[in-house]
């Protein structure tokens, strides 16, 4: 897909191409970030290059076939304002855990946690996270979520609104 892109564009432009990249490739990538979210570090390397062969491709495009000057692809993505593939999946995930707690999508959250009220600095109510008993329940969405989501409420209070909470997300991941 990516290399598809650049054959139907002519550009130079990085930021028109960076643009369409985020409109037509990225959300490909990312689709179902909730239900599909690999924990072995090789699968996560191999969706990660999808980016990372995007800036590449970017850089020779606006620089030319320059291979030496084309820095590594943290740099490359850091100097293009683009976070990692892994840090978006988490944070989606994040995201979809306070839609399920606060009832902005229709699944029940009793369901899949359980909530127990505390008068403690964290917030009124903790989220009860169930044991996983096998290994792809460990790495199941509310596991992965949950543990970071807990590990966020004990840093600082959740906001209600959801606006705000992913500006806390921004700030804290």
């Amino acid at each position: 897909m990516v290399y598809r892109l650049f054959r139907a564009m002519s550009t130079r432009n990085s930021s028109i191409l960076l643009r369409a990249f985020k409109t037509y490739v990225r959300p490909l990538v990312e689709y179902g970030t909730t239900i599909f979210n690999p924990h072995k570090s090789g699968v996560i390397a191999k969706l990660e290059t999808v980016q990372n062969s995007f800036t590449r491709k970017l850089m020779t495009r606006v620089l030319g076939f320059l291979y030496d000057g084309i820095p590594r692809s943290d740099v490359r993505n850091r100097n293009l304002g683009l976070r990692p593939l892994a840090y978006r999946r988490r944070m989606f995930d994040l995201i979809m855990f306070y839609k399920i707690l606060h009832g902005h999508v229709g699944l029940r959250s009793n369901k899949l946690f359980g909530l127990r009220a505390s008068n403690t600095r964290g917030g009124s109510l903790k989220v009860v996270i169930p044991r996983a008993k096998s290994n792809v329940r460990h790495y199941f969405f509310v596991n992965r979520a949950g543990s970071v989501f807990q590990k966020l409420s004990k840093k600082q209070p959740i906001p209600s609104q959801l606006s705000l909470f992913k500006r806390m997300l921004v700030r804290n991941l």
